[in-house]
């Protein structure tokens, strides 16, 4: 074999090789960038006349929808340039919302969304502002703060969290202690629901600026003394339910008492909760009438059998009883699958002369509801 023929072989295969190595660049770069596209995603977009985009990158999926926003069907999303996946739906009414995605079946949050609803599995949230803004939306007042505690509980046999909301200006040393507010959240939630998707501080500040509530401190505890992985074992809610009436009388309100400026009056006590924790305020603030002057229960998972036996003893003094409740507050949604043990609960208290105020909204098992009852639970208490 010549020279020249050696040489043009190794020209052939040093080209080549430059060939691979720029496809190789080329391939690369396009997914550097792909990479750096898919991260700079705007997800969820809320457009000014109510609308949201959502987007998400998955390039190997074959179908991808939305879904689990209130008031929406799942809706199918459209596969665009580098596997980016988008749909615009609405408007949308001004409120706070979830939603997750289902690619291929399986559902994941929004990576590109920092605002999450913690439940036994997560969501993502977006809010579509009101104008004028809703009465839960942060706006321009002056704002309390919320704390958040650990404290050791000596029935539940654990640390558990709690948060505290005090109200602007708040006054440890004020000759006047604190009214306050026992804020409980539903089975699937921890202590972070009332303020994180509640808006409980927020809504407070809010009707706190327009003079629509007194100054209160809120205490939001963490509603499982009994470990939670165990909730799906026989008479769990009922344990837990008896185990928090212990946590809250001998070691949460001793802590809250020691730690604020509250007042101990029961005129200046109110307790209240949504799902679960509806039900646990109406155990807790009934059988604890020296402690709790307000009850509130939404959407509750109320008592609707041997109604006598759990609470025939308020009968036994009806005119103390009532004299006792300065407010007995029970609220659900005509579309919520518990209104029916609501119900059955109101006519119990009705038939036997305790004094109540029921409210039949419109709405299901939702935030939605929850927090405008809350709005209107706030309104009415500390009042007398």
């Amino acid at each position: 074999m010549s020279r020249w023929g050696n040489s043009t072989c190794l020209w052939s295969a040093a080209g080549h090789a430059m060939r691979i190595l720029a496809a190789v660049t080329v391939i690369v770069g396009v997914s550097l960038w792909a990479a750096e596209s898919a991260a700079q995603l705007v997800s969820p977009e809320v457009h000014p006349d109510g609308r949201v985009t959502f987007r998400v990158h998955a390039p190997r999926a074959d179908s991808v929808f939305v879904k689990g926003i209130e008031g929406l069907d799942r809706t199918a999303m459209v596969r665009g340039q580098q596997g980016v996946w988008s749909v615009t739906v609405g408007p949308l009414q001004p409120e706070l919302y979830s939603y997750v995605f289902e690619v291929d079946g399986a559902d994941v949050v929004d990576r590109h969304n920092r605002d999450l609803k913690s439940w036994f599995f997560l969501e993502s949230l977006f809010e579509i502002p009101g104008d004028p803004p809703r009465i839960h939306e942060q706006q321009l007042v002056p704002h309390g703060s919320v704390t958040h505690h650990i404290y050791y509980s000596q029935s539940a046999g654990r640390e558990r969290g709690v948060y505290v909301y005090t109200p602007p200006g708040y006054d440890s040393g004020r000759e006047d202690a604190y009214p306050t507010l026992l804020l409980l959240h539903g089975f699937g939630d921890d202590e972070g629901a009332w303020p994180g998707v509640g808006r409980a501080n927020f809504i407070a500040d809010n009707l706190l600026d327009r003079g629509l509530i007194v100054p209160m401190v809120i205490v939001m505890p963490y509603g499982h003394p009994e470990p939670v992985e165990m909730r799906l074992t026989e008479d769990y809610r009922r344990r837990n339910e008896v185990a928090m009436v212990r946590d809250v009388m001998e070691d949460l309100l001793p802590v809250v008492d020691e730690r604020y400026n509250i007042s101990d009056e029961r005129g200046d006590r109110a307790i209240a909760g949504l799902s679960m924790g509806g039900g646990q305020s109406i155990h807790i603030g009934l059988n604890h009438l020296d402690s709790f002057a307000w009850i509130g229960a939404f959407s509750a998972a109320a008592p609707f059998e041997n109604l006598d036996e759990r609470f025939g003893f308020l009968t036994e003094d009806l005119e103390q009883t009532n004299e006792d409740l300065e407010l007995l507050w029970i609220a659900c949604g005509r579309d919520d699958f518990l209104v029916d043990h609501n119900e059955t609960f109101r006519f119990w208290l009705d038939e036997n002369g305790i004094a109540n105020t029921f409210r039949l909204t419109d709405g299901a098992h939702t935030w939605f509801v929850w927090r405008a009852y809350l709005v209107e639970f706030l309104q009415a208490i500390f009042r007398s």
